[in-house]
């Protein structure tokens, strides 16, 4: 057992650079991930794509166990309930339902299909960065890890509040923020130009992401 968790501990680099690696995120994340793109100090960063398939399991986990509630009420149910969508719409309902449960069940995957896609956007839209693809792959693995930082540190919350819809929409408000907030100064662009090019890249991606969840909600529908 030492053995083998000293394996694991060298695979995902927890000795040393994980809660460094998200304090940086945290506090600088433009500085943090230029610092490993750029620098010789990249050695104190956990990689890129470990942190990502570290945090978004983790995340992928909690969310399997919290964004259910306890009466066993999912998302889907929940929305239905607020009146977002009818119940006397049966086909949109069976439609949420089987993509509420692709997104539970194969969240990291959704997560890690999603990246090449808002790596092109992000490239297509700050270009003023003088990135190269390859390293806006590494800015947003970064990042969309972060993003999973942010649901591990509100878990809690939906423990205790598990039916609050208004919740999980202001948890998805402060993901944005920290989006927004991390591409300006990763891609070093000016604050309102940053947050409409921002607001442009989660747009087209979430819509291409959205599709491959309709496309397979689709074909999973049996009615």
């Amino acid at each position: 057992m030492q053995y083998i968790f000293k394996y694991v501990f060298q695979i995902v680099n927890l000795e040393r650079g994980l809660f460094f690696t998200i304090k940086e995120l945290a506090i600088r994340p433009g500085k943090a991930i230029r610092k490993f793109l750029f620098t010789e100090e990249r050695k104190q960063f956990m990689k890129p794509v470990s942190f990502l398939l570290l945090m978004v399991s983790i995340g992928t986990f909690l969310s399997l166990k919290l964004v259910t509630n306890l009466e066993g009420q999912g998302l889907d149910e929940m929305i239905i309930q607020s009146g977002t969508i009818s119940d006397d719409a049966p086909y949109l309902k069976q439609l949420l339902t089987n993509s509420n449960q692709y997104i539970l069940k194969y969240f990291h995957l959704f997560q890690l299909i999603k990246i090449p896609f808002v790596a092109f956007f992000t490239f297509l839209f700050f270009k003023k960065a003088d990135l190269n693809y390859a390293e806006h792959l590494v800015a947003n693995s970064y990042i969309i890890g972060f993003v999973s930082v942010i649901f591990l540190a509100f878990a809690p919350v939906l423990f205790y509040f598990p039916k609050s819809v208004h919740f999980l929409g202001f948890l998805a408000l402060v993901t944005f923020f920290y989006t927004f907030f991390a591409y300006i100064k990763t891609f070093r662009e000016r604050v309102i130009v940053g947050i409409f090019k921002s607001f442009l890249v989660l747009l087209f991606s979430n819509l291409l992401h959205f599709s491959f969840l309709v496309v397979f909600a689709y074909f999973t529908y049996d009615g």
